[in-house]
């Protein structure tokens, strides 16, 4: 069974893609990674680049990369019995060889973990979330800043109150270094009505915004979850994320200015969210019941609508995870699992929209499809960062 793929893009046009493969009957997980050219050709077939028997931890369900010139960078969680977890970091050289083995960088209840960043000094950035322990349970948001060597720089510093429930943390560093972070907020574990708030640091770690309100509180019947942000070229905020009114399920995209002016509307949303080196959004979107169907909408002009819709997976076959990265020329490159094959696996697809398989589940025994998590994630600046996407993608040539 195959999960939460990612993919980066370095300089030279190629493809670096992650992913957690687990077997279903002894629960063991593991990290695998490969290397792939602009075509989707294999350069480094995919491996094992972590081992679970390492102190004993279980690899978790959380997983980000990044990529500069130094290697691609990651971040995971990892279980320690039924006690607490750790986030950990592994940085990889462009050959696919392990430089870093995995550094704890934090010992805490680490539960869910942003994209991971890189800035333009090369230091990595990400937030989390941890349950304090003792009292009631609740989830609080945390920032750290480390170097590639996984020695901790900054944090960790708390972002979210101690008195509501935090969670869905998205982070994005911009082309100055300033650290934008979004979570979704309730006001206790209890509640079901959400909010999305805002946060913006310098790179200092100095908190500019603190909990600045993107989508306020609705009413008893509607719900927010897992916001994903980008900042383009002009400072602009992009924000997109999943939403209830009496459960049932839509996406929602909104645009704001530096001084969190809601720009442009409320438009049609999606899992995943890049922006160009025009300034404009680019949108993966997974459909419900009955179709299942992941579409990618082109947006252009302002306000902001789709300019078409293409249809990138097969309909009826459980697309989840979908992740997205553009290239020089703003073609889009996704990565997402689906079980087309009655195995849960990892495709990709470039501007072609023609699919190829990119690896299979390596135990991948799963017929079965667990509840989608919506995770969109931010794509990048090119002009400014070459071989980097906002979020976690990198910008490939043609």
């Amino acid at each position: 069974y195959a999960y939460r793929p990612n993919i980066s893009i370095d300089g030279a046009g190629n493809m670096h893609v992650v992913w957690i493969d687990s077997n279903l009957q002894s629960g063991k997980r593991d990290i695998y990674y490969t290397k792939l050219d602009d075509s989707g050709n294999t350069i480094i077939p995919s491996k094992k680049i972590t081992d679970t028997s390492y102190s004993n931890g279980t690899i978790g369900n959380d997983l980000s990369i990044a990529i500069n010139e130094e290697g691609v960078h990651l971040v995971w969680n990892a279980y320690y019995g039924s006690y607490y977890t750790a986030m950990v970091y592994t940085r990889l050289d462009l050959a696919g060889n392990k430089v870093i083995e995995d550094v704890n960088l934090n010992y805490f209840n680490i539960y869910s973990i942003s994209e991971l960043e890189v800035d333009s000094s090369g230091n990595l950035h990400v937030v989390y979330t941890y349950v304090p322990g003792g009292g009631s349970y609740h989830e609080e948001v945390y920032y750290i800043k480390f170097n590639s060597s996984g020695i901790k720089l900054l944090g960790p510093i708390a972002l979210s109150s101690v008195t509501a429930d935090s969670y869905s943390p998205t982070l994005f560093v911009d082309a100055k270094d300033l650290v934008h972070v979004a979570w979704v907020v309730r006001p206790t574990v209890w509640d079901y009505s959400r909010k999305i708030v805002y946060s913006r640091l310098d790179s200092n770690g100095t908190i500019l915004i603190s909990k600045a309100e993107l989508v306020p509180l609705g009413a008893w019947y509607t719900s927010y979850d897992a916001p994903r942000l980008a900042v383009d070229l002009n400072d602009s905020i992009h924000l997109t994320y999943a939403g209830w009114v009496y459960s049932q399920m839509h996406y929602e995209y909104k645009k704001f200015d530096s001084n969190l002016t809601n720009i442009e509307g409320t438009w049609n949303g999606g899992n995943a969210l890049v922006t160009d080196g025009l300034n404009y959004p680019h949108i993966l979107s997974v459909s419900d019941a009955p179709a299942y169907t992941l579409s990618y909408l082109k947006p252009f002009g302002t306000p902001f609508y789709p300019s078409y819709s293409v249809a990138l997976g097969i309909t009826g076959t459980f697309p989840q995870s979908p992740e997205m990265a553009l290239d020089k020329t703003n073609s889009p490159h996704a990565v997402w699992t689906d079980n087309r094959t009655g195995k849960q696996q990892v495709y990709y697809k470039r501007q072609t929209f023609k699919p190829i398989m990119l690896v299979h589940g390596i135990y991948g025994d799963d017929t079965t499809w667990n509840t989608m998590i919506p995770t969109l994630y931010a794509n990048g600046i090119l002009p400014l960062r070459v071989g980097e996407l906002l979020g976690q993608k990198g910008l490939v040539p043609n």
